[in-house]
């Protein structure tokens, strides 16, 4: 794992799952636990994008600016 990502001293996980278990189990990083608070995932807020409903109600205003400021949206169609 250290060969394919750059140094990184804490790892940000859900609860429950695979990478909390692996994390646990195979390395001595220390990890925080994060809660989710909503049920969606991005394929949930790019199918929201392209099909011109809310996304922003499920993302921080920080996200939400970041994405505006970058043309996110339109990028996205572009590809899709």
């Amino acid at each position: 794992m250290h060969k394919l990502v750059p140094p990184f001293e804490v790892v940000f996980v859900g609860d429950d799952g695979l990478l909390k278990e692996l994390f646990e189990t195979h390395t001595d990083i220390p990890l925080r636990i994060v809660k989710k608070e909503i049920s969606i995932s991005s394929t949930d807020i790019r199918e929201a994008m392209l099909k011109n409903k809310d996304w922003k109600k499920y993302l921080s205003k920080s996200t939400i600016d970041y994405l505006e400021k970058t043309d996110s949206v339109e990028r996205l169609r572009k590809i899709s």
